[in-house]
């Protein structure tokens, strides 16, 4: 080695023990790191499984000689009861009610009147274009069933005319109506018993009703009776009546 190598190795040497120290001396300048610690961990420990059991195997069994088997009766089937139904409730019978006395029954009203005029019509007044030459009411007194009553009392309005019926026919009399007008009703029997009896409507032959002489025949309408009334031609005291007196009871 030559001596220029070695001054070389010298410097070399130098500088780097100066680099060193100044390294070293950074180094002191440094703050020293806080130890940082750590928490312990628990140490879980692992599940090691039981080695398995190795089977063990059967021991064959040695064949022996096989029992005769006996022979053994077969029992005889039991019938499987059935459910038997139970009775039905039978109900029991209503209790009887206290029956009714039936109800008395209704009593035949009392009729407000004896007789009642069923029947009060005009006849037929002109006859052949003239007028006829009845002036009578001829009236007719039944029973309950239309049979004649013979006996009674028919009687004007004001008591003025009486008949007994049966002097015409059975059940009949007839009053005669002259120029006049009536009002009929049936008064007693001829005990003088007397009896409650509707009275007819005014029967005429001077003063006849409008009505009574279209019925009768003697105008058609009221204006022309209104006119024969006027002129006196309305066949004055030539009316006729039919009258029917009927017992309610």
């Amino acid at each position: 080695m030559t001596r220029s190598h070695t001054a070389l190795i010298i410097a070399g040497f130098v500088l780097l023990s100066g680099s060193a120290c100044g390294i070293t001396q950074m180094a002191a300048l440094q703050p020293t790191p806080t130890k940082q610690t750590h928490p312990l961990r628990t140490l879980v420990p692992t599940f090691t499984p039981s080695p398995e059991a190795t089977a063990t195997p059967t021991p064959t069994d040695t064949p022996t000689d096989t029992p005769t088997p006996t022979v053994t009766n077969t029992p005889t089937e039991t019938a499987t009861p059935t459910n038997t139904p139970r009775p039905a409730n039978t109900p029991k019978p209503a209790v009887p009610t206290d029956t009714p006395a039936p109800a008395a029954p209704a009593a035949t009203p009392t009729p407000e009147v004896d007789f009642v005029v069923t029947k009060q019509d005009v006849m037929k007044i002109i006859e052949n274009g003239s007028c006829n030459w009845r002036q009578n009411i001829f009236v007719d007194v039944v029973d309950a069933n239309d049979k004649p009553i013979d006996g009674l009392i028919v009687s004007d309005k004001w008591n003025n005319l009486t008949h007994v019926t049966g002097d015409k026919g059975p059940g009949k009399v007839v009053f005669d109506l002259w120029k006049n007008s009536l009002e009929l009703f049936v008064k007693s029997d001829q005990s003088e018993k007397p009896f409650r009896s509707q009275t007819t409507r005014r029967l005429s032959s001077d003063k006849p009703e409008i009505s009574d002489m279209i019925k009768g025949g003697v105008c058609t309408n009221e204006a022309e009776c209104q006119a024969k009334i006027a002129s006196n031609s309305f066949c004055f005291g030539h009316y006729a009546y039919e009258v029917t007196f009927k017992r309610t009871w």
